[in-house]
Protein backbone atom coordinates (compact mmCIF):
# COMPACT_ATOMS: atom_id res chain seq x y z
CA UNK A 1 0.00 0.00 0.00
CA UNK A 2 3.10 2.30 1.01
CA UNK A 3 4.69 1.65 -2.08
CA UNK A 4 1.37 1.91 -4.35
CA UNK A 5 0.87 5.80 -2.56
CA UNK A 6 4.08 7.05 -3.16
CA UNK A 7 3.85 6.11 -6.77
CA UNK A 8 0.64 8.68 -6.74
CA UNK A 9 2.84 11.02 -4.96
CA UNK A 10 5.63 11.15 -8.03
CA UNK A 11 3.21 11.25 -10.53
CA UNK A 12 1.47 14.10 -9.00
CA UNK A 13 4.70 15.99 -9.15
CA UNK A 14 5.11 15.28 -12.96
CA UNK A 15 2.09 16.60 -13.52
CA UNK A 16 2.48 19.87 -11.76
CA UNK A 17 5.66 20.27 -12.91
CA UNK A 18 4.55 20.06 -16.41
CA UNK A 19 2.16 22.49 -16.00
CA UNK A 20 4.12 24.69 -14.39
CA UNK A 21 6.68 24.46 -17.80
CA UNK A 22 3.89 25.30 -19.54
CA UNK A 23 2.99 28.60 -17.86
CA UNK A 24 6.26 29.41 -17.87
CA UNK A 25 6.27 29.21 -21.35
CA UNK A 26 3.17 31.48 -22.11
CA UNK A 27 4.37 34.08 -19.66
CA UNK A 28 8.07 34.11 -21.62
CA UNK A 29 5.75 34.76 -25.18
CA UNK A 30 4.42 37.85 -24.17
CA UNK A 31 5.75 40.69 -25.60
CA UNK A 32 7.12 43.77 -23.60
CA UNK A 33 4.53 46.07 -24.85
CA UNK A 34 2.22 43.83 -23.42
CA UNK A 35 3.47 43.91 -20.27
CA UNK A 36 3.93 47.82 -20.33
CA UNK A 37 0.34 47.66 -21.04
CA UNK A 38 -1.09 46.06 -18.48
CA UNK A 39 1.20 47.87 -15.80
CA UNK A 40 -0.38 51.43 -17.10
CA UNK A 41 -4.04 49.31 -16.42
CA UNK A 42 -2.59 48.69 -12.92
CA UNK A 43 -1.54 52.09 -12.35
CA UNK A 44 -5.08 53.97 -13.32
CA UNK A 45 -6.37 51.25 -11.00
CA UNK A 46 -4.47 52.68 -8.46
CA UNK A 47 -5.42 56.05 -9.21
CA UNK A 48 -8.86 55.68 -8.58
CA UNK A 49 -9.85 56.95 -4.83
CA UNK A 50 -11.21 55.03 -2.56
CA UNK A 51 -14.15 56.14 -0.35
CA UNK A 52 -13.41 58.07 3.09
CA UNK A 53 -13.61 55.92 6.35
CA UNK A 54 -15.99 57.00 9.10
CA UNK A 55 -13.63 57.64 12.01
CA UNK A 56 -16.39 57.35 14.52
CA UNK A 57 -16.83 53.13 14.62
CA UNK A 58 -17.25 50.79 17.09
CA UNK A 59 -16.42 47.34 16.93
CA UNK A 60 -18.23 44.74 19.08
CA UNK A 61 -17.14 41.46 19.62
CA UNK A 62 -18.39 38.45 21.90
CA UNK A 63 -16.20 35.92 24.28
CA UNK A 64 -16.59 33.00 26.20
CA UNK A 65 -13.46 33.84 29.39
CA UNK A 66 -12.54 30.19 30.72
CA UNK A 67 -12.43 31.64 34.64
CA UNK A 68 -11.91 28.25 36.05
CA UNK A 69 -8.31 27.46 34.42
CA UNK A 70 -7.60 31.48 34.75
CA UNK A 71 -8.09 30.95 38.77
CA UNK A 72 -6.59 27.35 39.27
CA UNK A 73 -4.33 27.27 42.28
CA UNK A 74 -5.78 31.08 43.47
CA UNK A 75 -6.18 31.74 47.00
CA UNK A 76 -10.06 31.82 48.08
CA UNK A 77 -9.80 35.26 49.44
CA UNK A 78 -8.28 36.29 46.05
CA UNK A 79 -10.02 34.43 43.33
CA UNK A 80 -12.90 38.22 43.21
CA UNK A 81 -9.76 40.05 42.80
CA UNK A 82 -8.24 38.08 40.34
CA UNK A 83 -11.51 37.51 38.16
CA UNK A 84 -12.26 41.04 37.47
CA UNK A 85 -8.14 41.53 36.82
CA UNK A 86 -8.08 38.31 34.00
CA UNK A 87 -11.44 39.82 32.48
CA UNK A 88 -9.40 43.65 32.28
CA UNK A 89 -5.73 41.46 30.73
CA UNK A 90 -7.87 39.67 28.45
CA UNK A 91 -10.08 42.77 27.28
CA UNK A 92 -7.29 45.05 26.84
CA UNK A 93 -4.68 42.37 24.99
CA UNK A 94 -7.78 41.33 22.32
CA UNK A 95 -8.24 45.09 21.78
CA UNK A 96 -5.60 46.15 21.52
CA UNK A 97 -6.23 48.97 23.33
CA UNK A 98 -4.81 50.33 27.12
CA UNK A 99 -7.85 51.70 28.49
CA UNK A 100 -10.86 49.16 29.50
CA UNK A 101 -13.72 49.84 31.86
CA UNK A 102 -15.56 46.81 33.03
CA UNK A 103 -19.69 47.29 33.20
CA UNK A 104 -21.64 47.27 36.62
CA UNK A 105 -23.69 44.15 35.62
CA UNK A 106 -20.61 41.93 34.98
CA UNK A 107 -19.21 43.08 38.04
CA UNK A 108 -22.24 42.29 39.89
CA UNK A 109 -22.70 38.75 37.82
CA UNK A 110 -19.03 38.29 39.40
CA UNK A 111 -19.11 39.18 42.91
CA UNK A 112 -22.86 37.71 43.27
CA UNK A 113 -21.51 34.38 44.95
CA UNK A 114 -18.59 36.19 47.13
CA UNK A 115 -15.06 36.39 46.68
CA UNK A 116 -14.53 32.71 46.88
CA UNK A 117 -17.42 31.10 44.47
CA UNK A 118 -16.41 32.79 40.99
CA UNK A 119 -18.42 31.29 37.61
CA UNK A 120 -16.50 29.34 35.86
CA UNK A 121 -17.22 30.81 31.92
CA UNK A 122 -18.23 34.07 31.62
CA UNK A 123 -19.66 35.56 28.55
CA UNK A 124 -18.07 38.92 27.36
CA UNK A 125 -19.32 41.31 25.29
CA UNK A 126 -16.38 43.71 24.37
CA UNK A 127 -16.82 47.02 22.23
CA UNK A 128 -13.73 49.58 21.29
CA UNK A 129 -14.50 53.26 20.73
CA UNK A 130 -12.67 55.21 18.20
CA UNK A 131 -13.12 59.17 18.10
CA UNK A 132 -10.71 60.70 16.11
CA UNK A 133 -12.60 63.97 15.44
Amino acid sequence: FFFFSSRRRHTRCREVSWARRCVQETVSTQSTWDIRSMKEEGRKEKQQKKPKKDNNKEVTRDFTLNLHKRLHKIQFKKRGKRAVREILKFAKKQMWVKDVRMDTELNHFLWKNGIRHMPNKVRVRTVSYTHLT
